[in-house]
């Protein structure tokens, strides 16, 4: 009751600074038909609350309809398409937030098909949440809307294309998930501490992941990259970043931030993209160098961990267990891309294992070594690399 006053409070401070007070709502069932005026659509400081049983909400300047707060204990909360005759379309900043009447008992929340915005906070702090519906008219959610809803194991977000800062950020449970590309940003910090998160397939189109975007998903165990990908900011997978703590706890700063990728089976990338160079300038690539790589769907290669590990040797660099000439011609093809003025597409280790005569570039001169080794394997003769 004391929280409802509150907020009644709130309306009549807002009424009299609009100068109409005549336009107060007047029950939880009925409103004012006046639409209320703002000084710009869908900006909610100059909208009054009205009440509609447990649901408080604001009318936008076109008549349509911002849910501002929900008061009931449901574990199932439906949120209305309409309120008297009037379009629901948002769920405003906090709407249904945890935090807004302790203990939370949301477990599922399903959204009317009219709603085109989950604002900032919106969802925060469900913990018990487990499912919501994304309605395919919905387009854009707002920073941290999900955050801290630790129950939550997955969400189709395929039709969104605005996801703010933080969104998911502390879903401990989202095990999966796919950004389509009509999201041209991921955002700083949107999967962090999703620490079961394991897939993480980015569609094409988007263009920029910035930093510490999936930091703490320490569970991370394939991650799509396509090449629409120009930009990847620092930290943005599979980091931990450990504290500086003195005196009894307190906190001082970040220390530092350590590769966390012992989980990390698949790293699926377009060679010469951002995503590549990411991995090799973050040691993300020095995992797979004695896995098998083969060829995806997007022209790069997933590395996977193979049944039994080949044993590599000089030569050797596409880790069949012999030396032969299919790896010559794969020499040629990295020489003659790179002469061309294409990206190397060999890990260190290729290089190392192709660089069979020790001069620090990778040539012709090696393709012909190869050959030669393979050569006297062939004939029966002793193989030699001099």
């Amino acid at each position: 009751m004391l929280n409802k006053l509150k907020k009644m409070a709130v309306v009549v401070t807002a009424m009299v600074t609009m100068g109409s007070i005549a336009n107060m709502p007047i029950s939880q069932d009925k409103m004012a038909d006046t639409a209320m005026t703002s000084t710009a659509s869908y900006q909610y400081s100059d909208l009054a609350f009205y009440q509609y049983g447990d649901w408080w909400y604001s009318i936008f300047s076109d008549g349509t309809v911002v849910i501002r707060q929900y008061d009931g204990d449901d574990e199932v909360v439906t949120v209305p398409s309409q309120i008297n005759g009037r379009t629901v379309v948002e769920l405003g900043d906090n709407a249904l937030q945890g935090s807004t009447k302790p203990p939370d008992q949301k477990k599922e929340i399903i959204l009317p098909e009219t709603i085109r915005k989950i604002g900032a906070c919106s969802i925060a702090h469900c913990a018990k949440l487990e499912k919501i519906n994304i309605p395919k008219n919905l387009k854009e959610i707002g920073g941290r809307a999900f955050i801290g809803c630790s129950s939550l194991k997955s969400i189709n977000i395929n039709n969104i294309e605005k996801l703010g800062w933080g969104a998911f950020e502390s879903c401990e449970s989202l095990e999966e998930i796919y950004v389509p590309g009509a999201i041209k940003t991921i955002y700083q910090r949107t999967f962090d501490k999703c620490t079961n998160l394991k897939v993480l397939t980015i569609g094409e189109g988007v263009t920029t992941i910035e930093k510490e975007a999936a930091i703490n998903a320490l569970a991370l165990e394939k991650i799509v990259i396509p090449d629409s990908v120009t930009s990847i900011g620092e930290y943005a997978f599979c980091y931990s970043c450990e504290f500086h703590e003195v005196n009894k706890g307190s906190y001082v700063g970040y220390y530092q931030y350590t590769l966390n990728a012992d989980n990390l089976k698949e790293y699926d990338f377009v060679p010469g993209s951002a995503a590549e160079q990411y991995g090799i300038e973050n040691g993300i690539l020095e995992v797979f160098e004695h896995k098998i790589e083969v060829e995806t769907p997007l022209g790069g290669m997933i590395s996977q961990f193979p049944t039994e590990f080949p044993t590599t040797s000089k030569g050797d660099i596409n880790s069949s267990g012999a030396v032969d000439a299919s790896d010559a011609s794969v020499v040629l093809a990295e020489y003659s891309a790179v002469q061309t003025g294409g990206n190397s597409t060999f890990s260190r280790i290729q290089k190392s294992l192709a660089d069979v005569n020790n001069d620090g570039v990778i040539d012709a001169s090696d393709a012909s070594k190869i050959l030669a080794y393979y050569s006297a394997v062939s004939t029966g003769k002793a193989p030699s690399w001099d």
